[in-house]
C-alpha cells in the first residue's frame, strides 16, 4: 500500500540529530502511530521481542507483559476501544481466510510487489551498508521470503 507506512525515528530528531540518516535509527509506523509517538523513545524492536512485550488476543484486546509493553500500550494508545475492535475484526477475518480461502488469505499477507529497493536512493549517510543486502527488496529478488509474513 503505497504512503501506508511512514519513516520516523527511535531516537528522537530533536534530541539526536547525528542519527537522521542512521539506519539503526529508522523504522515504519502507521501514520496514527507516528502522530501518537512523537518524541517519546520507545523501544527497539530489533533489540526487544515484542512478542515478550505485548500479546494480542483473538477478541482483540492487547495486554502489557512487562514495562516495555506498557510503555507501548499507553503511549501508541493501543488499548482505545476502537483499535481493539478493529483488531478483532481483522484477527476474525484473517483467521477465517487461513481457513477457507487460502489464496486469499495469501494475498492479504503476502509482501507488497513494490518493496524499495535501498540501492537507488541510499541515505546520504548509510550507517548500515551492508544492510542493503538483507532488505527484503534483495532477499525476495534471491527467493528466500516466504510466501507470507
Amino acid at each position: 500500500m503505497r504512503g501506508g507506512y511512514q519513516i520516523d525515528h527511535f531516537q528522537p530528531q530533536v534530541l539526536r540529530p547525528d542519527l537522521k540518516c542512521d539506519y539503526d535509527n529508522l523504522l515504519y509506523l502507521c501514520p496514527a502511530c507516528n502522530a501518537k509517538k512523537r518524541d517519546f523513545i520507545l523501544p527497539d524492536p530489533c533489540a526487544v521481542a515484542l512478542g515478550d512485550c505485548l500479546r494480542v488476543h483473538k477478541n482483540g484486546s492487547i495486554e502489557a507483559l512487562n514495562d516495555d509493553g506498557k510503555l507501548l500500550v499507553d503511549v501508541l494508545v493501543l488499548d482505545d476501544p476502537h483499535a481493539e475492535d478493529f483488531r478483532r475484526r481483522l484477527i476474525g477475518t484473517l483467521l477465517s481466510l487461513a481457513k477457507c480461502d487460502r489464496n486469499l488469505f495469501v494475498d492479504w499477507m503476502r509482501f507488497p510487489d513494490d518493496l524499495p529497493d535501498l540501492t537507488q536512493s541510499p541515505p546520504p549517510s548509510n550507517s548500515r551498508p551492508g544492510g542493503i543486502a538483507e532488505s527484503h527488496f534483495e532477499r525476495k529478488k534471491r527467493g528466500e521470503l516466504g510466501e507470507v509474513y
